[in-house]
């Protein structure tokens, strides 16, 4: 799965969910912001890798603005 930006994914371990929103598609990697996430500080980014946004469930597709 290729994502986009504006994408936002939700990462279950555990008990705890992780939810992230794609900022940029760099390649393999892939620029994410933290929406929530047990541990992280909200608008964190860090970039990951494409398979592990594979283990991760599609939350929404971007909207296109007009």
């Amino acid at each position: 799965m290729w994502v986009k930006a504006g994408s936002v994914a939700r990462h279950c371990l555990f008990a705890d969910d992780g939810v992230y929103r794609v900022i940029r598609v760099l390649g393999e990697l892939v620029e994410v912001e933290v929406v929530r996430a047990p541990g992280l500080v909200r608008g964190t980014r860090f970039r990951v890798t494409q398979a592990a946004l594979d283990r991760m469930a599609l939350l929404g597709e971007p909207v296109l603005e007009a």
